[in-house]
């Protein structure tokens, strides 16, 4: 309209010329008076929102996500995993340590198999809750038992939701991306099992998150007091 409006003018004069400018400005102080209505229509809109229409948004904007995500391949399914006892296997205990003020997580696991065991610690920072902390213990733990080249494996966790959302492949959105990490490396495996096991049977594992995030916050204070 404004296009319009401006072409139809002549332009021979400079008193046209400056009839042209002037409807310019015009259309141009009408087209941000209108943004301008509707930037405080926007606003007093999201000021007039209950906290329960908050939520319901937010609920319903991460299962929409979640629902938007790329489904596990077929080929990636979890063929491979066994419920029977694994024979001729390696068992991998992973435990993670959380602090909350600091967002950081420690990150233990060890890998046994007869007489042999490895221990493996590490951090990671920006860690929401001691579910996604648990969930990156574990991913570690399949990802170093593939780089070792071990083929049976048994995995073994103190958490029942990671557990639960590897063998149901529904994950929550908190944990999405990394459970499908996990589910995508179980066809580098021959066989596969994941395990809960109760707290107390999963001490190594808890001390050697416990000793990553100790170690990692102490390497924080020292840098902090070195400024």
């Amino acid at each position: 309209m404004y296009e319009e409006t401006l072409a139809s003018l002549p332009t021979s004069s400079p008193s046209a010329r400056h009839q042209k400018s002037t409807v310019f400005v015009y259309c141009l102080c009408v087209l941000l008076s209108r943004i301008t209505s509707d930037i405080f229509y926007l606003s007093s809109l999201m000021t007039y929102l209950l906290p329960e229409d908050v939520i319901t948004r937010a609920v319903t904007a991460a299962r929409e996500w979640l629902n938007a995500q790329e489904p596990i391949p077929k080929a990636n399914r979890l063929g491979p995993i066994m419920e029977r006892p694994l024979e001729n296997s390696h068992t991998v205990q992973s435990d993670a340590a959380w602090k909350e003020d600091l967002g950081i997580a420690g990150l233990g696991w060890s890998i046994k198999k007869n007489a042999e065991k490895s221990s493996f610690g590490a951090h990671c920072h920006f860690v929401a809750s001691p579910m996604v902390a648990e969930a990156l213990a574990l991913r570690e733990a399949v990802f170093k038992c593939k780089e070792l080249g071990i083929q049976r494996l048994r995995c073994e966790t103190d958490s029942v939701q990671i557990v639960k959302a590897i063998t149901s492949e529904k994950p929550t959105p908190a944990i999405y991306g990394i459970v499908s990490d996990i589910i995508s490396l179980i066809p580098e495996f021959e066989m596969i099992q994941f395990k809960w096991i109760p707290r107390g049977k999963n001490k190594e594992a808890d001390a050697l998150a416990k000793q990553a995030l100790l170690f990692e916050t102490n390497v924080m204070n020292s840098t902090l007091r070195g400024f």
